[in-house]
Parts: structure tokens; C-alpha cells; sequence
């Protein structure tokens, strides 16, 4: 017989031993003594943790630390592992901290290189009651406990003292003993007869978070926005710019403190999306002029974000690029990493005044002035033009240019023919992105996921091409600086040598790839989706 977990929204005011009275007619309750377990929750800025139904912390009780990564859709714990053993690091920061092991490669899974931020700081007043058969055995556990929440502070630690508090109130779990299947389904039927079931709709660090004024997942890097068919073109283009105005200035705090390399990550695909809007959305939607303005204040901005976003790829990639290399000559490729340090370090600077500069700002604040108030210039002739028409015709004729651009690349099709159709691949994605409401959801994901395998490719050539140019052109500026000696050189011609090698073999996958792009049912799924 399967036993679940049971839990129970019960009043402050009950008492243990009131849960003894209440199950007495199945065995002798007997209490255990009361144990405080304070824990501190963590997850990354974007929510990776919560979004994939799961929970990282660190917990506190009578006998010691220990993080505890666990998974609440299976309801089973991932990895846990004491402070100790994880040589006094606190997640407070990224995975790659962490001693190599279990937790490490399970929680890099699945934050990759966000770093965790202290989100939730919970105390559990617990009291373990046990009820025994005749013989003196356990045949169930119980556990009573009152719930209190507040915002974290002092890096996360669990002792530190924090804002906001809040409770929710008390609960109580009857836990499945192996082997004593019927006590536990009389408890149960005791149980739901005198207290009500707790809502399994979310765990209590969830539930917590919310109780003391926090939104878990309030931010994703991915599109939301809510169009409606006939909503007017002009509108939707200016909701459309609103929200990509609002994941730029969420980044702004991180990407200046270069907490971790995904915030300017996220603003700069803020600012591609910008760009993409410009060109392909608001072509006769909204007032000439002033788009002609924002294109080249958009493109300034990308552009001085490139060198220290390239620096970024470097640096997470650099594992991988050590890798590829025989085990005696890896360690010769740390000059390298170093360096890329160095300069990272250097435009990270650059990157902080840029974003808090009164160039940037001036940007946005002028952008954000005119997209909140439509009135204030006149619109363009399609400003009117229902949303959902317009973008059926502008993502129909970006798939078959698409199209026609990759049926002409033949076996012998220079490089510059890929770039040019990842391009033209990345203006269809963001389209379909943006509009990705309107339309059927599985539907539309199923063809997004199409895309993105046969962009990923070009992407993977392209980047192999740009990567091996730039390890080259770093290992002439460290020989100028003196900080190259000769086996380090060696080492990243190597490096570059291999990644040649992958741009070969994405060249060759790319006809595969785009082979399956245009079967026929992918073909026709475009058409009912978007042909008008």
C-alpha cells in the first residue's frame, strides 16, 4: 500500500498533546523534545531553482549545518551535504564554489553560472511525535511544527537577523512508517475528520516567500507579454519596447556590481530584441523619425557591450577549452585565463560607467518617455492594423526569406552565407517570440524548438570562426604585454586548432540540420500558423 505524506493547516494554539489525545485509540503517543531548525533558502535572480520546482538551502539545528538541495516534484532530497564537508562555503554565491561532488554537478545542472542569492530565512519550532503498537514499535511519526518567515540578510547565514516577518501559523505532517500501511490510513481518516489539508499547491518556503512580500519568479529573461488579437499595432509595439525598457533596467543593478555574467547576458538580449523590434515590428507602425534615432542609439549600445560580453564567453568556456588540450599541456593555458581576468576586470569598469552614465540614461529615459506616451508624436499608417494580421504577414515573409536564403547555400557556400542566414534565422525567432501569444502555445513551441536546433548549428559555426580568430589575436596581445611565455602560445594555437575543427563539423551538421527545417510537416505548420 503507497503511503504519502499528509500535512495539515492546524490553529497556533493546539498543542502536542492534543495530536496525542486525537490518535489514541491506535497507540501510545509519545512526544519528542522540541527542535528549532532555522533555514535560509537561496536562488538565482531569474528563479532557476523555483522554476524547476525545486529548493537549496542551508539548514541550522542542534547538531550542525548542512546545505540540502531538494526536489519537490518527486519529493526526494538531490544531495545534501554538511558545511563542513563543503569546506565552509555558503551557496551564497555560485556553483563552482562548492567542493567538486554530487551537489556541485547537481546544482550546476541546473543554475549553470547564475550566482544564488539568499532569498528566505524560515524558523521551524518543531515537535516530533511518535505513536507506538502494543509492543512498544513505532507505527507512526508525526511531526507538529510552527512556521515563521522574514527576508534574509547577513549573506544568507542562518543566524543573522533579517527584515520583514511573517508566520504561517502551524502545520502538521503525518509521515508513512515502512511497513504500517493501515495505521497510517486510519490516521489519516482520524485526521481529515478534525483539521483541515493543507494546500499542496506549493511548498512552505513558497508559500513563505510570498507571506513576506516576494514574487518567486517575478523575473524571467523570456518574453511575457499579453497581446490580444486586435489589439492595435501601435499599442502592441509600445508594450512590446515597455517590457524590454523594464529587463534592462532589472539587469542594470547586476551587470554594474558584475554579479554574475548573465545580467548584462539579459540586458544585452534586451537590447537585440530592442534592435529586432525596430526593424521588423515598427515599420510603419510607429513615427519614422524617431526610429530611425533609436536604431543607431540601440546599435551604439550593443556595440559597447561586446568586448566584455566576449570576455564573459571566454571565461565560463574556459574549462572546456582546457579541456581539448593533452594533460600536459593544460596547465599551460592559465596565463591565458588570467589575463582574460585581468581584462575582464578592466571593461567591467568601463561597462559600470557606461550603464550609469548620462549618455545610457539619457537613452532610456528619452525611449521610455515617448513608448508611455503614445500621444505625444504620430503614429504610422499601420499603427491601427490589428496586432495578430500584422504579424501573421511579417513572420510569414521572414520564414520564406529564411527559406530561400538557406536553399541557396550549397556544399561549397562560402562562410559568410551562414552568418548572413543565422542573421535572418535570429530576426524569424524573435518574431515569433514576440508574438508567440497569439497563437496556439504547444504549437508555436514546437516550431520555436525547430528553429532554435537548426540556429544553434549556425550559431555553433559562426561562434567557432570568431572564437579561434579571437584566441589567436589574445595570444598576440599577451606576447606583446610579455605575459605569453612560449608553451602558453603553443598551447592556444591548439585551442584555436580544435575549435577550427568544430566549425568543420557544424558546417556539415548545418546540411542535416536545415534538411529537417524544411520537411513537410514543418513546412505546412508554418503556413497554418502564419500563412494569411
Amino acid at each position: 500500500m503507497k503511503q504519502t505524506l499528509a500535512t495539515y493547516r492546524i490553529v497556533d494554539s493546539i498543542a502536542p498533546d492534543r495530536i496525542a489525545e486525537d490518535l489514541s485509540s491506535l497507540g501510545a503517543a509519545v512526544r519528542g523534545s522540541i527542535r528549532i531548525v532555522r533555514s535560509v533558502y537561496f536562488d538565482t535572480f531569474d528563479w532557476r531553482l523555483f522554476a524547476e520546482n525545486k529548493s537549496l538551502a542551508v539548514l541550522s539545528a542542534e547538531n550542525g549545518e548542512e546545505i540540502h538541495f531538494f526536489d519537490h516534484g518527486r519529493q526526494q532530497t538531490i544531495s545534501r551535504q554538511t558545511i563542513e564537508a563543503a569546506k565552509g562555503a555558503l551557496p551564497g554565491g555560485f556553483a563552482s564554489d562548492l567542493p567538486a561532488g554530487d551537489l556541485r554537478d547537481s546544482l550546476e545542472a541546473v543554475i549553470e553560472v547564475r550566482r544564488l542569492f539568499p532569498r528566505l530565512a524560515m524558523t521551524s519550532k518543531q515537535w516530533p511525535i511518535s505513536v507506538l503498537d502494543k509492543e512498544g514499535k513505532t507505527i507512526l511519526r508525526l511531526r507538529l511544527e510552527q512556521l515563521r518567515f522574514r527576508k534574509p540578510s547577513g549573506g544568507g547565514k542562518s543566524g543573522s537577523k533579517g527584515g520583514k516577518s511573517a508566520s504561517l501559523g502551524a502545520q502538521l505532517t503525518l509521515l508513512p512508517v515502512r511497513g504500517y500501511g493501515k495505521p497510517f490510513m486510519k490516521a489519516k481518516r482520524v485526521l481529515d475528520r478534525r483539521y483541515k489539508r493543507a494546500s499542496k499547491a506549493a511548498p512552505p518556503h513558497v508559500k513563505g516567500l510570498k507571506k513576506i512580500g516576494t514574487t518567486p519568479g517575478a523575473y524571467s529573461s523570456k518574453l511575457r507579454l499579453d497581446l490580444a488579437p486586435e489589439m492595435a499595432a501601435g499599442d502592441a509595439a509600445r508594450l512590446i519596447h515597455l517590457t524590454l525598457l523594464e529587463t534592462m533596467e532589472l539587469n542594470e543593478e547586476g551587470t554594474i556590481k558584475n554579479l554574475d555574467s548573465e545580467f548584462l547576458h539579459d540586458f544585452r538580449v534586451a537590447v537585440r530584441r530592442v534592435r529586432s523590434a525596430l526593424s521588423q515590428i515598427d515599420k510603419g507602425v510607429l513615427p519614422g523619425k524617431v526610429t530611425a534615432k533609436a536604431k543607431k542609439d540601440f546599435r551604439w549600445l550593443g556595440q559597447q557591450t561586446n568586448h566584455m560580453r566576449d570576455l564573459d564567453v571566454y571565461l565560463i568556456e574556459y574549462p572546456k577549452l582546457q579541456a581539448v588540450l593533452p594533460k600536459p599541456y593544460k596547465p599551460n593555458l592559465k596565463p591565458f585565463k588570467d589575463y582574460l581576468s585581468k581584462q575582464s576586470a578592466k571593461e567591467n569598469k568601463k561597462i559600470a560607467a557606461l550603464v550609469k552614465g548620462r549618455r545610457y540614461r539619457g537613452l532610456r529615459d528619452h525611449w521610455r518617455a515617448f513608448m508611455s506616451d503614445p500621444a505625444a508624436l504620430e503614429d504610422g499608417e499601420y499603427a491601427a492594423t490589428p496586432i495578430k494580421a500584422l504579424a501573421d504577414a511579417r513572420i510569414w515573409k521572414t520564414y520564406r526569406r529564411f527559406m530561400k536564403e538557406g536553399e541557396a547555400i550549397g556544399k561549397d557556400a562560402p562562410a559568410e552565407a551562414l552568418h548572413e542566414l543565422r542573421i535572418s534565422g535570429k530576426k524569424l525567432r524573435y518574431l515569433i517570440e514576440f508574438f508567440q501569444g497569439l497563437y496556439p502555445r504547444k504549437k508555436v513551441a514546437s516550431l520555436i524548438k525547430e528553429q532554435k536546433a537548426l540556429q544553434n548549428v549556425l550559431g555553433e559555426f559562426q561562434d567557432a570562426e570568431i572564437q579561434s580568430q579571437a584566441i589567436l589575436r589574445f595570444g598576440r596581445e599577451m606576447s606583446d604585454a610579455g605575459v605569453a611565455p612560449i608553451k602558453t602560445q603553443m598551447a592556444m594555437g591548439m585551442v584555436a586548432e580544435s575549435i577550427l575543427q568544430l566549425q568543420d563539423k557544424a558546417y556539415l551538421e548545418f546540411f542535416d540540420r536545415f534538411e529537417d527545417f524544411s520537411r513537410p510537416p514543418i513546412r505546412k505548420a508554418f503556413a497554418r500558423l502564419f500563412k494569411n
